[in-house]
Formats: structure tokens, sequence, C-alpha cells
């Protein structure tokens, strides 16, 4: 996956919902990942292991274990945030330049071909095909 292809915000949401940072990851953010992973690792010492297991074992309510819970809903909303920035500055990247992108896949396309290059989708239109059969 290149730098410059569009990102799935639910995705990386999802993914840091199940370990926080692997959105960011992601969306290879390594330093934003790395800093969400640390404040989880950092969450889970304050509340310490022993709350950890009274929880597991129906011991500890379920506010005990909130930090963790909120560090991890704040990566997924923040791996959200910044799949949706990324998109938004790309689209905007991609105004800027002369590219078409094609409507089948939605990669960049010469402007001069008319054919996609990636997934082979034709442009051409009925009149192009008409001049062909009749020799212009």
């Amino acid at each position: 996956m290149s730098a410059n292809s569009r990102k799935r915000p639910w995705l990386a949401a999802i993914l840091s919902t199940l370990a926080a940072g692997l959105g960011h990851l992601y969306l290879r953010r390594w330093r934003r990942a790395l800093g969400w992973i640390l404040l989880v690792i950092a969450a889970t010492y304050l509340v310490g292991p022993e709350t950890l297991t009274a929880y597991q074992a129906g011991n500890a309510n379920i506010w005990d274990i909130a930090p963790i819970l909120t560090t991890t809903a704040g990566a997924a909303f923040d791996a959200y945030v910044v799949a949706r920035v990324e998109n938004l500055k790309l689209r905007t990247k991609r105004d800027k330049t002369d590219w078409a992108t094609c409507p089948n896949c939605r990669k960049d396309i010469d402007p001069s071909l008319d054919f996609c290059q990636w997934c082979a989708a034709d442009f051409s239109t009925p009149e192009d095909d008409a001049n062909v059969d009749s020799g212009q």
C-alpha cells in the first residue's frame, strides 16, 4: 500500500479498538502508534495486574479499568480522525493536479490514454468508436 493511497477510517478505528496503536500502524504513523501503545501500557500499569485479574474473575467493577478503556477509545477515535484528515489532504492534492481518476478503480490515470492502465477500463466514447469503424 503506497503512502498516497486512500485510507479507510473505519478500518483504522476498528484496528485501534482491537489493540491501541494498531490503526495508526495501518495509517503508517509509527511514532503516533508507539505513543498510543505506551499510553495503554501506562494505563495498565496504573490499574495494576491485581485489578485486571479481579475484573476477569468478575470481582471488580468496570470503572476500575476505566483508564485502559478510555485510552483505547481515544486511540480509536484518533485513528479515525487521522485517516479522515489524510484522505482530505490527498483529495485536495489530487484536485490540484491534472491527473484524472478512473471511475472503476479510483486510481490515477494518464489523461492521454483512452483506457485505465490499472484495470483496463475503456474510456472511449461511441463517437470515437464510430470514427475508427469509418476509417477516419
